[in-house]
């Protein structure tokens, strides 16, 4: 049902994850499971791994879906999609006019969303405040490592998952030897190390941005969106900066904030705050 030119410009901003639209309703222009249904399909590939697709070119289409039962990362990604979207769907029944509707709003925004493109298919502002909730987490989380989405990477939600669970562990039996596994295969603690490292930055980046946003006049749960939406590279954020509103009435200050957080959240923090270091250019 899309023109031409819509079809060739959503599948672009769909697959690099970057979720521009032509409309000001975004893919709300387009109220129907055929174009919503494709642009969820194609979300959720593009949150996948490259690497996969890789693999599918060398050794074939079998050998790809064998590698993604496999990988632990991509197994919580699609659980996270199931299980975030059934949640949301049946809180918002009262919202939608039958249960098809509701579903298919709610994976349309999770898979959104969880992969960082940003596209709307309704304003979800008026959702209930656990599917708000839910969003904001996938804000954060993102897809999978090795693809076009921002976030943290559900590799690395992983990864601090189980070093937490470990931590439990030891704590309850000292002498007790834990290991962290990722896909059968032992992860080392330099790596734990380095994961747990780009979470705390990212959190500490997300809180101060949080902050200085709320300075620049917005509530604390619009700020704490924005900042997470920038980080994300997403777009959309909650209440008055939700998809149907826009940050134009944001202050300057505010803008270039998160200007800079956008720029962070791109070059996953390290690229651009080494490139700051002293010591980096007298090396």
């Amino acid at each position: 049902g899309m023109t031409p030119f819509d079809a060739v410009l959503h599948s672009f901003t769909t697959v690099a994850t970057g979720g521009f639209s032509n409309h000001g309703a975004s893919l709300g222009h387009y109220d129907s499971w055929a174009v919503q249904g494709t642009v969820i399909a194609l979300m959720v590939l593009a949150g996948t791994a490259f690497s996969f697709y890789t693999l599918c070119l060398h050794r074939g289409p079998k050998s790809m879906f064998a590698a993604m039962l496999k990988s632990t990362e991509w197994r919580v990604y699609i659980g996270v999609i199931v299980l975030f979207s059934a949640t949301i769907a049946w809180l918002g029944r009262p919202d939608h006019p039958d249960i098809s509707t509701s579903i298919r709003h709610s994976l349309f925004q999770v898979a959104s969303l969880g992969t960082s493109t940003g596209f709307a298919s309704t304003d979800w502002n008026g959702w209930h405040e656990v599917s708000r909730a839910l969003l904001l987490l996938l804000i954060m989380s993102g897809a999978c490592v090795g693809s076009t989405s921002g976030g943290i990477k559900l590799a690395r939600v992983t990864i601090l998952a189980k070093a937490t669970v470990s931590a439990l562990r030891r704590a309850a039996s000292p002498r007790r030897v834990t290991v962290v596994k990722m896909d059968g295969v032992s992860i080392s603690e330099s790596i734990v190390s380095s994961v747990i490292d780009f979470a705390l930055l990212w959190t500490a980046t997300l809180i101060l941005g949080a902050l200085f946003l709320t300075a620049c006049g917005m509530t604390m749960i619009e700020a704490v969106a924005a900042a997470g939406t920038c980080l994300g590279n997403i777009g959309p954020g909650l209440d008055r900066f939700g998809p149907a509103g826009s940050f134009e009435e944001l202050h300057s200050a505010g803008k270039v904030c998160m200007s800079a957080l956008m720029l962070l959240g791109r070059l996953e923090f390290y690229a651009l705050l080494v490139a700051l270091v002293p010591k980096f250019w007298k090396d």
